[in-house]
């Protein structure tokens, strides 16, 4: 997890601030929730096990929109997981 990384809801999306660069980011609620639970130090196994139970999708999707949203975050070198 990067330090120079600020997260806040705002409304019904998470903003992700990098204080580095000042570039922002909105995440959606599945997006949102995958940050939190990296953040808070959740194996990868037990976010995709909440992420199918939150949001009612089969452990494949979860697993791709985890991926996606790791892809995405690591190639602007913000990824929350560790």
């Amino acid at each position: 997890m990067h330090e120079q990384v600020v997260s806040r809801w705002i409304g019904d999306e998470m903003i992700l601030l990098d204080t580095l660069s000042g570039r922002y980011f909105s995440l959606n609620s599945v997006g949102a929730r995958i940050w939190t639970l990296a953040k808070d130090g959740m194996s990868r196994d037990a976010i995709r096990d909440v992420i199918v139970c939150e949001f009612e999708v089969d452990p494949a999707t979860a697993e791709l929109d985890m991926r996606a949203l790791e892809g995405k975050l690591s190639s602007l070198n913000l990824s929350p997981f560790q």
